[in-house]
C-alpha cells in the first residue's frame, strides 16, 4: 500500500543578534544631531524627498548608507553626505545598545 500525506511540524526560530528595523519617525526620535541635505540649485524641486537605507552602529554613528529607491546619484550623494553627519542615541535591547537599521530615513529638499 502507498499513500501521501502532508505533515505539519511546528517549530520556533529566532535570529541571534538580529538587526532591528526602525521607521523614519522612530529613527528621527533617536537622532541627537541632524544635518539636512543641501541640494545644488536646480538638481531637485523644492520639497523633493529621498529615502536612504541607513545602518547605525551600537555607538550611534552611521555605519552604512545605501540608495534604497535608486534615486539620481547627485540626490543620493547629497542625502548621504548629510545623513553621515547624524548622531543617534543607541537603540537598546535588554538594556544593551545594538546595531539597528533605519530603512526609511527620509530627507527633504526644503
Amino acid at each position: 500500500m502507498q499513500f501521501e500525506a502532508i505533515l505539519t511540524i511546528p517549530f520556533e526560530s529566532s535570529i541571534k543578534d538580529a538587526v532591528h528595523v526602525l521607521t523614519n519617525e522612530e529613527a528621527r526620535n533617536l537622532a541627537e544631531h541632524v544635518v539636512e541635505p543641501r541640494f545644488k540649485p536646480g538638481i531637485a524641486p523644492k520639497g523633493t524627498e529621498i529615502t536612504l537605507r541607513v545602518s547605525v552602529a551600537p555607538d550611534g554613528n552611521i555605519r552604512r548608507t545605501s540608495n534604497l529607491n535608486n534615486v539620481d546619484t547627485a540626490l543620493f550623494l547629497a542625502g548621504m553626505n548629510a545623513v553621515r553627519q547624524w548622531k543617534f542615541r543607541p537603540y537598546l535591547r535588554e538594556g544593551s545598545p545594538i546595531l539597528s537599521r533605519r530603512t526609511s530615513l527620509s530627507v527633504c529638499n526644503d
